[in-house]
């Protein structure tokens, strides 16, 4: 009798031990599960504000602004152009962005094959134009208080306000958040940094560096320290357009927290629109010949949309995945590097 005993509660002990790993497999799909969601198409319908909405409202650029048109409080990501790349190139990778519930507002801060402002000139014009922001994008036209930029009901959270930027404009996003402006003071308070392939000035092959001003890298190490999430993103084969010593990995060096992921096997340009001027840019700065770039666009977006539901959604499921395993990307990531970040994961009202 002793002896059934023994081997029933051995049994029992069995059985719970292959509940646990069973129950164990089972939230560990569900978690990938998730993580692969933010690289597809999320759930929400992207429409793109049009250009004569923001002409009766007076925009200080054009703006290019594609939000979630299902009613609800959105982050804002507000992201700065390229180096002479217009906005609309981007539209691709915005609209995957804002159909997993994100409001991306893009100004163009200058006229396309003119020659461009210097980048302290950039770096106001973009405050000046988050400034607008602040006053517009959720408010009515006066004297029409029917009359909105953004769809009825839909309203971008201005607590929730992420810099962004690709290339040049990776650089401005950092120096907005460092408060690097001249002309103007940003009134915005920016809660979330993510900078896309960031370059900090030009190189002559192999060893003159040319930064811009305002110089942000100073060849320090962790000598950057910002007091909220940063993300930086760079690319493996662009280096023609953004030069070793003031790309993404000097960003990263510098920054005393942070992550970053490096999309191995792709270039500067990879993320623009599938477009002849895309194509261009892909020639000039770093590619391999592909049909599309869809798979680059959806994980470029997906880590987008992954940092944001970990620091602003309270979902931080697909990030830590990410981070931790990152073959689950469309395509490869590495290096993958984590600093940590000065604020934990919180919950923010939506």
């Amino acid at each position: 009798m002793k002896i059934c005993m023994t081997i029933i509660i051995r049994l029992l002990s069995i059985l719970l031990v292959i509940i646990g790993v069973i129950a164990s497999t089972k939230n560990l799909n569900d978690m990938f599960k998730k993580t692969n969601e933010v690289f597809e198409w999320g759930k929400y319908t992207p429409i793109m504000v049009k250009k004569s909405t923001l002409h009766v409202f007076n925009a200080p650029k054009s703006l290019v602004i594609i939000t979630p048109k299902q009613i609800g409080v959105y982050p804002l990501l507000y992201f700065v152009h390229g180096f002479e790349i217009p906005n609309y190139e981007y539209t691709q990778l915005f609209n995957f962005i804002a159909s997993h519930g994100i409001i991306v507002v893009a100004p163009m801060l200058y006229e396309n094959f003119k020659f461009p402002p210097s980048h302290q000139a950039e770096i106001d014009d973009a405050a000046n134009v988050a400034n607008w922001l602040s006053s517009n994008l959720n408010m009515p036209k006066p004297g029409n208080p029917t009359f909105h930029i953004l769809p009825d009901n839909v309203t971008a959270n201005f607590s929730n306000f992420i810099a962004s930027g690709h290339s040049r404009g990776g650089k401005t996003a950092f120096a907005l958040v460092l408060g690097l402006t001249k002309t103007t003071t940003l009134d915005t308070k920016i809660s979330g940094l993510i900078s896309l392939d960031p370059v900090a000035g030009l190189s002559i092959w192999p060893f003159i560096k040319l930064p811009t001003e305002p110089y942000i890298l100073t060849n320090v190490k962790n000598s950057i320290e910002l007091m909220i999430p940063t993300m930086i993103i760079g690319t493996g084969l662009g280096g023609s357009c953004a030069p070793r010593g003031l790309n993404h990995d000097e960003f990263f060096r510098e920054s005393k927290l942070g992550s970053h992921f490096v999309a191995t096997d792709y270039g500067h340009c990879d993320m623009l629109n599938d477009d002849v001027f895309a194509t261009l840019g892909r020639m000039l700065c770093g590619s391999v010949k592909r049909g599309s770039y869809d798979g680059m666009r959806r994980t470029v977006g997906g880590l987008f949309v992954a940092f944001l539901d970990a620091y602003f959604k309270g979902r931080p499921e697909s990030y830590n995945i990410v981070l931790s395993n990152p073959s689950v990307a469309p395509v490869k990531l590495h290096p993958v590097k984590d600093k940590g970040q000065p604020v934990p994961y919180f919950d923010t009202q939506m």
